[in-house]
């Protein structure tokens, strides 16, 4: 079960920072 939960936190995480990334690289004005 540990793993289990592991996995999805790892995987949502995964999933936000890749969002943020994006957006930052076709809004960069608006992060700087």
């Amino acid at each position: 079960m540990t793993i289990y939960i592991t996995e999805l936190i790892t995987g949502a995480i995964y999933t936000v920072a890749l969002f943020y990334w994006i957006k930052n690289e076709g809004d960069p004005d608006e992060h700087r």
